[in-house]
């Protein structure tokens, strides 16, 4: 599965929006922000130069870019989302309903966080 550079930098750019969601960053959740350049072979200088990109652009432009993703795309941006949602071992409010709200507005996958962890798990082996 590869994902273009658009489409990292807006999973990114839901990621990143979803882990401030409750006014903060956690180590954990940080950390887990950088998944993809485990799964896919990215430096971490890779990683930096799209959380840049990531910052500049709009969440209408990221939720446009992951709807029109494929199905295995998609199961892999819900599964990394939620790894965000459940990475500091809390799942807050306000991160688990904005997960369901990109989950449905991008037509994602439903899963439970644990299932996304799961997936995550297996996606880097």
């Amino acid at each position: 599965m590869e994902f273009s550079k658009i489409e990292k930098i807006s999973i990114l750019n839901l990621a990143v929006t979803m882990a401030y969601i409750d006014g903060k960053m956690t180590d954990s959740e940080q950390n887990a922000l950088l998944i993809p350049t485990k799964t896919f072979g990215d430096t971490e200088e890779d990683f930096n130069e799209l959380l840049k990109e990531a910052k500049k652009i709009k969440a209408t432009n990221s939720v446009a870019v992951v709807s029109n993703m494929n199905d295995e795309q998609k199961m892999y941006a819900a599964a990394y989302l939620g790894t965000i949602v459940a990475a500091d071992n809390h799942i807050d409010s306000a991160e688990l309903k904005l997960w369901k709200l990109i989950t449905n507005i991008c037509e994602l996958p439903t899963m439970t966080a644990s299932a996304a962890t799961e997936i995550i798990r297996i996606s880097q082996l």
